[in-house]
């Protein structure tokens, strides 16, 4: 694997999500305040941040990198019909699991040079409940450059 950027990761999930899930749109919003502010989401709006990275061991060189693990999470804003609040829910669901598969499959080029795992998903329901907040978590081992 050859080293590569957290941000180019970023654009390449943000490009593969917006080109092949209909509806949904990246925000500019910064990752920690996606959600917090009613403004600030809109229906099938997403976010993605990357936490925290940890070295896996061996050697820093600057032609290989250092090998990390990095934590990345997106953020989904789903709106919630107040008078269809299961339905609201299932398509939550849906929405999250299509994602899921959409990121995890090995023949996109988004693993070309990346190893990536689904870890796990959050959600919430925004204060005023007009959202179900998904945080989807996945651990990826790449190379950052040096």
């Amino acid at each position: 694997m050859a080293s590569i950027r957290k941000s180019t990761i970023r654009t390449n999930m943000t490009t593969l999500i917006q080109s092949n899930m209909t509806g949904y749109y990246y925000t500019d919003t910064t990752f920690n305040s996606f959600g917090r502010q009613g403004h600030n989401v809109a229906d099938k709006t997403f976010v993605i941040g990357y936490p925290t990275s940890n070295e896996n061991g061996g050697r820093q060189r600057a032609p290989d990198g250092i090998d990390v693990t990095t934590e990345f999470q997106i953020k989904i804003a789903y709106k919630i019909n107040p008078h269809a609040q299961a339905d609201s829910d299932l398509n939550a669901s849906d929405g999250e699991e299509d994602m899921a598969k959409l990121l995890t499959n090995r023949s996109t080029p988004l693993h070309d040079e990346i190893q990536l795992r689904y870890s796990g998903v959050e959600r919430e329901t925004t204060g005023t409940g007009e959202f179900i907040i998904v945080t989807q978590r996945y651990q990826i081992n790449h190379y950052l450059p040096l």
